[in-house]
């Protein structure tokens, strides 16, 4: 027994080495155009890319696509390339998309599978009525608070809302008159008309009316659950901060009315933002069927308002 252990240890210490190859993989185009109708139509298209050759692919755009877009059977738009290098297809013709219409994006490129999304483009939000008021001012902070009356609309259901801080330097204190400066505002969450997230919006957080503490964003979140086909008040508070000499200081509000394919892009980026670093990876959402990719359509409404008591 004793002369088969010097070939038993050799044995034991040998490694066998099987290699494997990977299955083939199959690239897809990926289509994204977030429209809107304050712009004309644009998609960038591009392919996916494998895992392993992340970082070594010159460009993953692709500049030969056929992109169109389709209402019903109606071709509304040849998107062209712009040969930048960026994946930018855009509407020669000046076509910009229109409220309350379902559209369709097809796309074609050589070597690659066809793929199409289809998604709408929900009215302007309703904004009725709307009102800034000083609250509260302090030695070094001023209090504002922001109320609006919103209408719900019968094709949207998804709601957000934001504010910007507005000023120009004055040109008296060695400033450009000319130098504008655009500074998006937090806005606290006192109630739960609103949240501050797209998750929170579909499931909504309870605000602790005994003293916790206030959740600050710069995007608020709603859906129409709670007011469909209606009207109903939001309010939050907005502490707006500048240099002591400035010109014209005001606020510019907005409210985004989305389609579900919009807001459900947005959560799913969200989600990957506050991903567990030892969770499964998750997947950004797509409705591009034959590919990946968004197709979405989102509407917007804007007001300037002046400071009160400036």
């Amino acid at each position: 027994m004793k002369r088969f252990l010097p070939l038993l240890l050799a044995l034991a210490a040998c490694e066998t080495v099987i290699s494997i190859d990977p299955p083939d993989y199959d690239a897809e185009i990926t289509a994204t155009s977030l429209f809107t109708p304050d712009s004309v139509w644009t998609a960038r298209i591009s392919r996916t890319i494998p895992v392993e050759q992340a970082g070594t692919v010159d460009s993953p755009f692709l500049d030969n696509a056929s992109v169109l877009v389709w209402e019903g059977d109606q071709l509304i738009d040849r998107l062209v390339y712009d040969n930048l290098g960026a994946g930018i297809y855009q509407s020669q013709s000046g076509r910009t998309p229109e409220s309350n219409k379902l559209y369709r994006l097809e796309v074609e490129a050589p070597g690659y599978n066809r793929v199409e999304a289809i998604s709408a483009l929900p009215v302007a939000p309703q904004i009725t009525e709307l009102s800034l008021v000083l609250s509260e001012r302090g030695a070094f902070t001023t209090w504002y608070s922001l109320r609006f009356r919103l209408k719900d609309s019968p094709d949207a259901a998804f709601y957000s809302f934001g504010a910007y801080l507005v000023y120009a330097s004055d040109p008296d204190d060695g400033g450009d008159s000319e130098d504008i400066q655009i500074e998006p505002l937090s806005m606290a969450q006192e109630d739960a008309t609103w949240q501050c997230s797209y998750e929170d919006a579909l499931n909504p957080v309870q605000i602790d009316s005994d003293g916790g503490g206030t959740e600050w964003c710069r995007t608020g979140i709603m859906t129409d659950r709670q007011f469909r086909g209606m009207e109903r008040d939001f309010e939050t508070t907005i502490v707006p901060r500048y240099p002591e000499i400035v010109r014209e200081p005001s606020i510019i509000f907005y409210v985004i009315s989305m389609s579900e394919d919009y807001f459900e892009y947005q959560r799913s980026l969200e989600n990957t933002d506050y991903q567990d670093p030892f969770s499964e990876p998750l997947q950004v959402f797509t409705n591009v069927e034959g590919g990946r990719g968004v197709f979405a359509g989102y509407n917007s409404s804007f007001s300037i308002l002046d400071l009160p008591d400036q």
